[in-house]
């Protein structure tokens, strides 16, 4: 009897918890709420998909009068998406895995000050990605990250990074990795 009632108090709170989960949109891009007392958000979906021209993801958003910091991309937040540009603002601290896989018609990201950590795939796949520049708040770079970026020519890495996975840079064509660190990443020895 006592485990049937800690099941049906587990799932009582399980379904606390996703009923409290509030998603919203604005501007075709589709935001979870991940703290209501700090006011904080993340991208989750990008409702346009055929778009193929630049999409700006807003440092902030006002959903129900309160204005909401936008603070990382989500999983999978943009993938196989058709735009050309996309450009990440300071307020983001993290871009989620396969985040912006498959974006084939991606030329240019530009990434903010304070990204600080690069999913899994996230870049995985966007065929048209010429170069990318990385800030000195990123300290790592996720395994596969930019695999598979046939036109990826160059990479600046900034003296913050410290972690880079295996194959980030994988399949990339002729890349040329400008380093700016103080010394050797882990996982470096994969390129």
């Amino acid at each position: 009897m006592k485990n049937l009632r800690n099941f049906f108090v587990s799932l009582l709170l399980l379904c606390t918890t996703v009923a409290t989960a509030q998603e919203f949109e604005v501007d075709s891009i589709y935001y979870n709420i991940t703290d209501e007392a700090n006011k904080t958000v993340e991208v989750i979906k990008y409702k346009e998909k055929k778009n193929t021209g630049s999409v700006v993801i807003p440092e902030s958003v006002t959903y129900n009068d309160a204005t909401y910091s936008v603070t990382r991309i989500g999983d999978k937040a943009f993938s196989s998406c058709f735009f050309t540009s996309i450009t990440i603002p300071n307020s983001v601290t993290s871009i989620g895995n396969d985040a912006f896989e498959g974006c084939r018609h991606l030329t240019s990201v530009t990434i903010g000050n304070s990204v600080t950590s690069i999913g899994l795939y996230a870049f995985n796949d966007c065929d048209q990605l010429t170069s990318v520049e990385l800030g000195n708040s990123v300290t790592s770079i996720g395994a596969h990250a930019f695999n598979d970026c046939d036109q990826l020519i160059s990479v600046t890495i900034e003296g913050g990074v410290t972690s880079i996975g295996d194959y980030a840079f994988e399949y990339c064509g002729s890349l040329t990795i400008y380093c700016k660190v103080k010394s050797k990443p882990s996982g470096w020895s994969s390129y």
